[in-house]
């Protein structure tokens, strides 16, 4: 049912970066990792657009990042889903979850 109601989000407002990200989130929980990447990868593309738009920066949302990265480690990508949360740890450091999925990661990797 949350997919759904995130489509409609998407349907009224395709430009708004949240209905994407919650969405790939959703998916994620529902192992569809692909599509979750997918959704994920829209979310930041209609924030950098937001961004662009109305010059502004800094306001970003590293847990999309983050949310591409668990979708890579859930397949078994390691090196990826690495490069992807170092990204996430580079704009917010001090995100113990962004710290706590690498370290996780990197476990699995062993």
């Amino acid at each position: 049912m949350a997919i759904i109601d995130f489509d409609n989000v998407i349907k009224y407002d395709a430009g708004l970066s949240d209905g994407y990200y919650r969405r790939g989130w959703s998916k994620f929980f529902l192992k569809r990792f692909r599509e979750a990447i997918e959704d994920f990868k829209a979310a930041k593309e209609k924030e950098l657009e937001f961004q662009n738009v109305n010059n502004t920066s800094g306001d970003e949302n590293w847990g999309i990042l983050s949310g591409i990265g668990c979708c890579h480690q859930a397949l078994k990508e390691y090196s990826k889903a690495i490069e992807y949360y170092d990204s996430a740890i580079e704009g917010d450091p001090t995100n113990t979850d962004f710290l706590l999925n690498r370290a996780q990661c990197n476990y699995d990797t062993n």
